[in-house]
């Protein structure tokens, strides 16, 4: 049997893999910074981590409609 070449995917998987990891440490870090704020004002941790997850979601939305993979929009349309 032969072996299939995948080389010329290579570029553009590799691409889509280093946006797809940006886009989710940027959730992760919005995550982090508001569930830290919101339990440094003594907000109940439950509401803290129900906001900091709304936090989350908004970033990756954010990410999503402001063509910041535009491989994903390219999907979309």
């Amino acid at each position: 049997m032969e072996k299939i070449d995948f080389s010329p995917v290579g570029d553009t998987v590799n691409g889509m893999a280093i946006q797809f990891g940006i886009v989710m440490i940027t959730g992760a870090i919005a995550f982090i910074v508001v569930f830290i704020l919101l339990r440094a004002l003594r907000f109940p941790k439950q509401l803290a981590n129900f906001l900091a997850t709304a936090a989350l979601l908004a970033a990756l939305y954010y990410s999503f409609t402001t063509n910041y993979l535009p491989w994903v929009q390219s999907l979309i349309r």
